[in-house]
């Protein structure tokens, strides 16, 4: 079983320029999946419609020495729409932490890459179930620090719902997602499942002026391991819930061809990836974001 997993993580290892991970693990920002049903309701249709986000931050806290600066760049699109009621799409997400361990006071550390594979049911005007796969990886970046290589990689399944009242956009999304096949070479930390809950709104204050705020809440299921490669059938020793809180607040622009935000965000990372042995830390930044 550990070759198995270990041929299937290289792999999907082999695909890292396209997979990436979310480096926050419950980021209150998600974007509403109803807007992916807009194909033809009489035939089976594809790549009508995509989502995308550009951000960056500069981090006022951080519990480590790494976090100064974060760049993202996600994209989501529907790949085959089955006469608008379920979608088949995928989404891909890059992000990079730096530092200011140089001569400019930019340095690279980490990537992060995440790639999702998933089918929504379009089941209510309100609500949308979903279910796929999930890959989610870490890399150093040409070995400014000595760090590890983190994999998780397995099926998500989840719900989310939107309201737009007068002046209102609501959104709250649930899921959980199970390691199927993960890579640490901490062997006292295991992230064997993820589950969380986050909500969104935004308030239209005047024209194209928004308020917008959010929060989220997660468990990870950390276990100590025995090899550097697991799969889901490893023991779960030593179970322990590792709580992953996350809340932002700020200005939103959306006139017709964008959205655009200013926001001060708060969250707690399960593991950065950047130290020899798990390192879970709290950051507090000041991002910027663009949504098409």
């Amino acid at each position: 079983m550990a070759t198995r997993a270990f041929l299937f993580l290289f792999f999907l290892k082999s695909l890292s320029a396209t997979q990436l991970f979310a480096h926050g693990e419950v980021d209150p920002t998600f974007q509403i999946p109803q807007r992916l049903f807009n194909g033809p309701t009489d035939i089976v249709s594809g790549l009508n419609a995509a989502n995308a986000r550009i951000q960056l931050e500069r981090y006022l806290y951080s519990e480590d020495a790494f976090h100064k600066w974060m760049g993202a760049v996600w994209g989501d699109v529907a790949l085959v729409n089955f006469f608008n009621d379920v979608i088949f799409h995928a989404g891909l997400n890059m992000e990079v932490i730096a530092d200011d361990k140089n001569d400019i006071q930019f340095r690279l550390v980490q990537y992060y890459y995440d790639i999702s594979l998933l089918f929504e049911w379009n089941a209510h005007p309100n609500l949308v179930p979903y279910l796929g796969y999930r890959h989610a990886c870490s890399h150093g970046a040409d070995r400014a620090e000595i760090g590890r290589i983190l994999i998780r990689s397995g099926p998500e399944i989840g719900l989310t719902a939107a309201w737009n009242p007068t002046d209102w956009d609501i959104a709250l999304q649930y899921f959980w997602n199970q390691t199927l096949f993960g890579q640490d070479q901490d062997l006292t930390f295991d992230p064997r499942a993820l589950t969380g809950l986050r909500a969104q709104a935004s308030w239209r204050f005047y024209g194209p002026l928004y308020l917008h705020m959010g929060a989220g809440s997660g468990l990870a299921f950390i276990t100590r391991g025995t090899q550097e490669v697991f799969s889901i059938t490893a023991p779960w020793n030593d179970v322990r819930p590792v709580w992953l809180p996350s809340a932002l607040l700020g200005l939103q622009i959306k006139p017709s061809f964008l959205d655009a935000r200013v926001l001060g965000t708060f969250e707690r990372v399960l593991d950065t990836g950047l130290t020899l042995t798990a390192q879970t830390v709290y950051n507090a930044a000041l991002r910027v974001e663009f949504n098409w």
